[in-house]
C-alpha cells in the first residue's frame, strides 16, 4: 500500500503584496508548492504524542527496499529519507527510533525528545534491542551517553569504547595488515606468558595471554556489573557483546581460543 503523505501546506495562507505589483497571483506563482511528506517520516511525532501507536509501530513494517546509505541531510525529513534503507522491511518502531536519535542529536525539542526516548527504552528494550542492529544500539548509547543518567551516562560509555575500540580494530586489520593467521607469532605470544616474560606492546601494556588470560574476563564482570544497573543497558549491552563475539571481530577470535574468555553474564 502507498504510503500516506501529509501536506505540510495545508492550513497556511500566502500573504499578498503589492509591493511587487503583480498581486496575490503572482506572488503564489513565485513560491515553490508544499512538500509532501510521508506518513513514516513523521512517526517520532506520532510517538511522542501518544505511546499508545507502539502495538501498531511493533506490527506494521518499513516498506522499501533494504541497503546502507552514508548520506546526510541538513534537511531533516531528506535526512530520514537517507535512512529510510537501513530499516526496509523491520517494525516501523525502529525508524521512529532513529528519527527520535537525529532529533536529539540535532537538539530539536531535546528535552521532549531524549523523554520519549527514555520511556521507549524503559517499556520496549527487549524488542528494540532484538530488532536493531548493532550500528543502531550503539547509537542509542550515545544518545544515553550524552544525556541520560549519571548511571546511564556511565555504562552507555563504556559500551561505545568497547564497541568503537572493537570497530578500529577491525578497520585496521582490513586495510592495514594482512588478515592472516600467523602460527608463528601466536606461539610466541604463548611462550612469553608460559616463560613470565610478557611481550611489551607499548607503554608497560603487556601483550594478553590467547588461551588463558582472565583480562576480558574480568573486564566482563565489570562492564555487567555497571550496565546491569539499567534495564534497558543491560540489554543493550548483553546483546552487543554475544553479536561482537559471534562475528569474525578481534573480540570473537580471541573469544575461540579462550573459553573463559566471557564473564557468566555475557557467556
Amino acid at each position: 500500500m502507498p504510503a500516506t503523505t501529509v501536506d505540510l501546506g495545508k492550513g497556511t495562507r500566502a500573504r499578498s503584496s503589492r509591493a511587487d505589483g503583480g498581486g496575490l497571483n503572482s506572488y503564489l506563482a513565485s513560491i515553490s508548492p508544499p512538500r509532501a511528506v510521508p506518513e513514516d517520516a513523521l512517526l517520532y511525532k506520532k510517538l511522542a504524542a501518544n505511546f499508545d501507536c507502539i502495538p501498531e509501530l511493533k506490527s506494521r513494517l518499513l516498506e522499501g527496499e533494504r541497503g546502507f546509505s552514508c548520506e546526510v541531510s541538513a534537511d531533516l525529513h531528506e535526512h530520514f529519507d537517507c535512512l529510510r534503507p537501513d530499516f526496509a522491511g523491520l517494525p516501523l518502531l525502529c525508524f521512529a527510533h532513529a528519527q527520535l536519535i537525529v532529533c536529539i542529536r540535532r537538539k530539536i525539542d531535546l528535552a521532549e525528545h531524549f523523554a520519549v526516548f527514555q520511556k521507549l527504552w524503559a517499556t520496549e528494550h527487549e524488542f528494540l534491542a532484538a530488532h536493531l542492529n548493532s550500528r543502531w544500539l550503539v547509537s542509542a548509547c550515545d544518545s544515553f551517553a550524552d544525556y541520560g543518567t549519571d548511571t546511564q551516562k556511565a555504562a552507555a560509555m563504556l559500551l561505545v569504547v568497547l564497541i568503537n575500540t572493537a570497530k578500529l580494530a577491525e578497520t585496521e586489520r582490513l586495510w592495514l595488515r594482512e588478515a592472516i593467521v600467523m602460527p608463528e607469532k601466536l606461539n610466541a605470544i604463548v611462550e612469553s606468558h608460559n616463560n613470565k616474560k610478557h611481550i611489551e606492546l607499548w607503554d608497560g601494556m603487556m601483550a594478553y595471554a590467547p588461551f588463558a588470560g582472565d583480562m576480558p574476563r574480568n573486564m566482563f564482570r565489570r562492564l555487567a556489573a555497571l550496565t546491569g544497573r539499567d534495564p534497558a543497558l543491560a540489554t543493550i549491552a548483553r546483546t552487543l557483546v554475544r553479536r561482537a563475539v559471534a562475528a569474525d571481530t578481534v573480540l570473537g577470535r580471541l573469544a575461540d581460543l579462550n573459553s573463559g574468555f566471557l564473564s557468566s553474564e555475557f557467556a
